[in-house]
């Protein structure tokens, strides 16, 4: 029996692969593995079956996906739903401000969690205080190592937004299916507006967090939809080639 405790976790790429294929050739050989972590995505990439231990208790037992869907609820949940409102931290050149922002799904709900694979929308409220031209709303959703996994925006699709004046209120909103890996996520949000150089009106930095529950997590900071194929090359005829 191998006991493994969280070495996927540390040491360099080169490392992480060398473990990797020790881990592969051993559970192969159908060698008993105990792999102990919390990393989700590599409880549903290499286990066959799964135990969620809490303060030495068992919680549940059984398909790691499971198991890993009810990791992230103990975990995320225990302090309630993040907040969906913005407010305090403004920047910019304060020409309108970000007033609210939120998450929800395809029906419009605001889950406690949101699931991998589905659409995802991401809207804020504006306000306007002075007129702008052609501004633009940008999120970044950054995972718990600070790093900025996915940005979506509405110029990608309403570069010319048109001329909004003060007073106005305007909801923007970005939809997309929703690659992230499980885990938690915080969301920057950015109001723009284009010209010569990119014009900051506002930013919402951090104020708001989402938790993605997976189901088919392949081991990335997104898992994005695949078609997979594997082909048999053709046998290639020997010639028996005589000498002189």
């Amino acid at each position: 029996m191998l006991l493994i405790d969280e070495v996927l976790a540390v040491g360099d790429a080169s490392f992480q692969q060398k473990c990797f294929d020790v881990f592969n050739r051993l559970r192969d050989e159908g060698k008993t593995i105990v792999l102990v972590t919390h990393d989700m995505g590599a409880v549903q990439r290499f286990c066959h079956r799964a135990v969620l231990l809490e303060h030495g208790e068992m919680v549940v037992e059984g398909d790691p996906e499971e198991v890993a869907n009810h990791y992230l609820e103990l975990n995320f949940n225990r302090d309630g739903p993040a907040a969906n409102t913005v407010g305090g931290l403004w920047s910019g050149t304060g020409a309108a401000r970000i007033v609210d922002a939120w998450c929800e799904a395809e029906d419009g709900t605001q889950p406690a969690m949101y699931i991998q694979g589905t659409q995802l929308r991401f809207c804020a409220r504006v306000e306007f205080l002075q007129a702008v031209a052609d501004p633009g709303l940008a999120v970044a959703f950054e995972n718990e190592e600070k790093v900025r996994v996915l940005v979506a925006g509405t110029a990608s699709q309403e570069e010319r937004s048109g001329q909004f004046s003060a007073g106005e209120e305007v909801v923007f909103s970005v939809e997309f299916t929703n690659v992230l890996a499980p885990g938690r996520y915080q969301l920057i949000a950015s109001l723009s507006r284009l010209g010569r150089e990119l014009e900051l009106i506002d930013r919402s930095d951090r104020e708001l967090s989402i938790v993605v529950k997976g189901s088919h997590s392949q081991g990335g900071v997104i898992d994005v939809p695949v078609s997979a194929a594997i082909e048999r090359a053709p046998a290639v005829e020997r010639r028996h080639v005589e000498a002189g």
